[in-house]
């Protein structure tokens, strides 16, 4: 990439909230402290408060490229999301969770890879979730790089956990037809769809921080997952499977649906009942074999 600050592109990042002003507050802070400086950031409020705009006006003083909007109605997580992506005019923009923060070097790096590889239409940083306790967790590590669409979703499919790759920085103009759909796991089926036309690349040496069982979400989305049936919580890649066959029912023809639909029950079928069942097997040998030594003694 250039280093000319003047050639380099512009970012948006855009920052959905609700109810979480310390949050936000470091969120903001993480994004403002960034070494690539060409970024604008678009803060948009579910709960339409004085604090939020308390907190947007302090940066806005200090010299940060910040809009806020002051929702009077609450639309959901989806909504928010959406409604943020539809104000961007940039080349590349990223979400950010009002409870998460990223590396300094975050987006510099993204945007040095996009930049070199016109094949990728997303590159994050490696994906790490925390606690109170300041514990740390690393997230999965999805990297995309095959040109065959169908091998990209599946790869995608078996690993990922916790989808940090989410809030990576994106190349707009493959995002703008894409829909984010209002369910759990939605965040999936979006880059499912968007894995079909390009590469996905994380980086480890940058890091995005994430609130670990936390929902970066309003109280609408968060009423709606406090009450998944259990089979949802305890099957929800069926759900999500569920969806995504409706969706391309939908939007890409009956064959397509049909294909989609059997390679994602193969990796649902392998991650859930095969590696679960090897799992069992080499719990049982270590049982026998513990009682075969306990026996012998």
């Amino acid at each position: 990439m250039n280093t000319d600050n003047e050639l380099e592109p512009l970012v948006t990042v855009c920052i959905p909230t609700y109810k979480r002003v310390e949050g936000l507050s470091r969120a903001l802070e993480s994004v403002i402290r960034q070494s690539y400086t060409k970024i604008k950031i678009l803060v948009s409020d579910n709960d339409n408060s004085d604090e939020v705009e308390r907190l947007v006006h302090l940066h806005q003083l200090k010299g940060a490229d910040i809009v806020l909007i002051r929702q009077k109605n609450n639309l959901g997580c989806e909504g928010n999301l959406m409604y943020l992506l539809r104000l961007v005019e940039t080349k590349y923009f990223m979400w950010l969770a009002d409870d998460d923060w990223i590396d300094p070097d975050y987006i510099k790096e993204s945007v040095i890879e996009l930049e070199s590889n016109s094949e990728f239409v997303l590159v994050s940083g490696q994906g790490i979730l925390t606690n109170e306790s300041q514990e740390r967790y690393y997230c999965d590590h999805i990297n995309l790089f095959s040109n065959v669409p169908l091998i990209r979703v599946l790869k995608y499919w078996s690993k990922v956990l916790g989808n940090s790759v989410f809030y990576g920085v994106y190349r707009t103009s493959i995002v703008r037809n894409k829909h984010l759909e209002v369910f759990f796991g939605s965040d999936i089926l979006f880059l499912t769809e968007l894995i079909l036309e390009g590469k996905v690349k994380t980086i480890r040496k940058v890091n995005i921080y994430r609130a670990l069982g936390g929902l970066s979400a309003s109280k609408k989305y968060n009423n709606s997952a406090q009450h998944q049936s259990f089979f949802d919580q305890r099957y929800l890649r069926l759900r999500i499977i569920k969806s995504a066959v409706k969706y391309f029912f939908k939007t890409r023809g009956k064959l397509t649906a049909i294909s989609y639909s059997l390679l994602f029950a193969l990796v649902v079928v392998w991650r859930f009942i095969v590696l679960q069942e090897l799992a069992r097997v080499r719990i049982y040998l270590k049982i026998k074999t513990r009682i075969k030594h306990l026996i012998k003694i």
